[in-house]
């Protein structure tokens, strides 16, 4: 099931919009709940594969509800749906995939979605396999937020749940995207996915966990980071 939220203040535009998901998207199992502000929207972040947002909300900003769902739900893809067009390059500030006119959106809301799910698609493709207690077990990338090496137990840290393997870092640090996988210290890989500040000494991740970062790769992740948020440090 796809998983889509919308959130409009206008009622009647909201449910114009879920009409025209459905009609992009026949065939589809879906799943569309709509929302009024950000507020209600962020009690649930992680339920969304896909969040159509208006930027000029009675209860707030698009834009910044765009922000705090890339960093609750980094998998969730924005579209922005909007009367208008001044905020096109204020959206840059936010993760998102397409900006749509609400007075386009017959035209250009099916491939918005389409390029959404070709996203999740390859994501959902993208796979680790581990060998725990005589099985193989699969473990989507996207999930992970870091795996950590203690003694002979390697410890992949996800959104939900941990994973414990005797497979060493270089086996799965082979099977991993780079970017968004970099290794920070000889036992530690992080998903810079899931970064919130990046120090000379330390990861800070938006879920709080602090993890080391030591001197021999601080130079490495430095630049690797900065190439995936697209800048220069």
């Amino acid at each position: 099931m796809l998983k889509i939220a919308i959130c409009d203040n206008e009622a009647l535009i909201a449910n114009q919009i879920a009409s025209a998901v459905e009609k992009s998207l026949p065939g589809i199992n879906l799943r569309k709940d709509i929302f009024s502000d950000p507020d209600s929207l962020l009690n649930c972040p992680k339920a969304y594969d896909i969040a159509l947002l208006d930027i000029a909300l009675e209860k707030g900003n698009g834009i910044e509800l765009a922000k705090q769902l890339n960093r609750l739900n980094p998998a969730c893809k924005i579209i922005y749906v909007t009367n208008y067009l001044n905020y096109a390059t204020k959206v840059y500030d936010s993760e998102h995939i397409y900006f749509v006119l609400k007075s386009d959106l017959d035209q250009h809301l099916p491939q918005a979605l389409q390029k959404a799910i070709s996203l999740l698609e390859k994501e959902n493709s993208e796979f680790i396999a581990i060998e725990q207690k005589g099985k193989i077990i699969t473990i989507k990338q996207r999930d992970i937020l870091y795996i950590e090496r203690r003694k002979r137990t390697t410890y992949i840290n996800c959104q939900e749940d941990i994973f414990l393997t005797s497979e060493p870092l270089p086996s799965l640090e082979a099977q991993l995207l780079s970017p968004p996988f970099s290794r920070c210290h000889n036992s530690y890989l992080v998903n810079f996915s899931y970064v919130k500040h990046l120090r000379r000494t330390e990861i800070l991740l938006h879920s709080k966990t602090s993890l080391p970062v030591s001197r021999a790769y601080w130079e490495n992740i430095k630049n690797s980071f900065a190439k995936f948020i697209g800048t220069t440090l």
